[in-house]
């Protein structure tokens, strides 16, 4: 008899023993409590939903929800990311994975998320409403670069320290510096290090005559580099080559982070532009409207106007006005006809609309507002 299910505590290691078969499996040896102490250690575990189908009361698949939260300047948008999809290769082709998920989607909507991500590959889960969006830069900077910047002789007067999770005080920085990003995924303090230190990444602090930022760094990417100061990138990051032993490494930007990319595009040898996650939406116009008010707060938006429709819901106009952008109801012809939810996050979010959507490559308003500013760090995936 089969049963779908919530994961209790006393299933704890049962669940991890098929993910970790299964990922094993298929790719290199893996430990899910190890690779991801922030949602797999045994203290966490229920803070999360673990969906899961049995077969004679053994589990043969699961699928985790975890919490998650994206403050947007004011607006707090509640979510959830999908990870651990596992299915035991002996019970493939049954509809397990297809269940879970779609009992997770529904309760979802039924808790009033805003939206849900997650990664993987992309046409698997276009399926279930989510796709490839928002984006983030990566810059490669290597020894040569910092070279030419700053000098060959030079030496750099701040430090760099590995830290642990014993380093509360510094600890204590990182989180109100990250707090202080005008978009950024919740993170709770007594968590921290756990989430930093995911995915087998190593969390380093910058100092000179105080904190000035920290790293986190997973081979030769710092998929996290948050200054104080962004003119001191370059110094940064060749105390970062220098500890590391690299010739050079890939540092990641996201696009309402202005400054840093100017600092980095001043000397990095190259840039690369690249989709964030995959989100899926639950609560579209709550989450549209927080991203084009960061937008319009993030960079110069020029003036102007557009009436859209979604999904067959009743057409709004869009406007900014000086920076302001207002949502109000409209009656006239839509200029931009969006049929899904889908398409219409692609729109709005995805960073080949100015490019490839005749709707807004000839508008100047909308080549100036899009892609919203919507992108995701990797010590948030799950």
């Amino acid at each position: 008899m089969n049963i779908y299910t919530k994961a209790s505590i006393d299933d704890y290691d049962e669940v991890i023993d098929l993910a970790n078969y299964v990922f094993s499996a298929a790719r290199s040896p893996i430990d899910f409590p190890s690779l991801l102490p922030k949602l797999y250690s045994r203290e966490y575990f229920m803070d999360s939903i673990h969906y899961i189908a049995k077969e004679d009361s053994r589990i043969k698949a699961v699928i985790g929800a975890y919490p998650l939260e994206m403050k947007v300047m004011a607006d707090t948008l509640p979510g959830r990311g999908i990870g651990m999809v596992s299915v035991h290769p002996y019970a493939r082709s049954r509809g397990y994975m297809k269940t879970l998920m779609n009992m997770a989607l529904e309760d979802m909507r039924q808790d009033n998320m805003a939206f849900s991500c997650l990664g993987g590959q992309r046409q698997r889960y276009e399926y279930f409403g989510y796709t490839p969006l928002g984006s983030h830069l990566a810059f490669d900077c290597n020894k040569r670069n910092t070279h030419h910047t700053l000098g060959r002789d030079f030496v750099s007067s701040l430090s760099l320290k590995r830290i642990t999770a014993k380093d509360d005080a510094l600890l204590d920085a990182i989180y109100q510096l990250h707090r202080a990003k005008p978009c950024h995924t919740t993170r709770q303090r007594d968590r921290l290090f756990a989430l930093l230190s995911s995915w087998c990444a190593n969390v380093y602090v910058i100092s000179g005559s105080a904190f000035l930022g920290y790293a986190i760094q997973r081979g030769n990417e710092i998929t996290e580099l948050n200054l104080s100061e962004p003119e001191q990138y370059p110094e940064a990051i060749k105390l970062l080559l220098d500890t590391l032993g690299e010739d050079s490494v890939t540092v990641r930007a996201r696009p309402e982070e202005q400054r840093k990319i100017a600092a980095l595009s001043g000397f990095a040898e190259s840039c690369k532009l690249r989709s964030a996650y995959s989100f899926a939406f639950f609560d579209f116009y709550r989450t549209l409207k927080a991203f084009v008010k960061l937008a319009c707060a993030t960079r110069r938006v020029s003036d102007g106007s557009v009436i859209i429709k979604i999904n067959g819901d009743a057409p709004f106009t869009l406007t900014v006005s000086g920076g302001t952008p207002s949502f109000t109801p409209a009656t006239g012809h839509a200029n931009i006809s969006l049929p899904s939810i889908a398409e219409a996050a692609h729109f709005f979010f995805s960073w080949t609309t100015p490019f490839a959507d005749e709707q807004a490559r000839d508008v100047p308003f909308l080549q100036s507002l899009l892609p919203l500013p919507l992108s995701w760090e990797s010590a948030d995936e799950v």
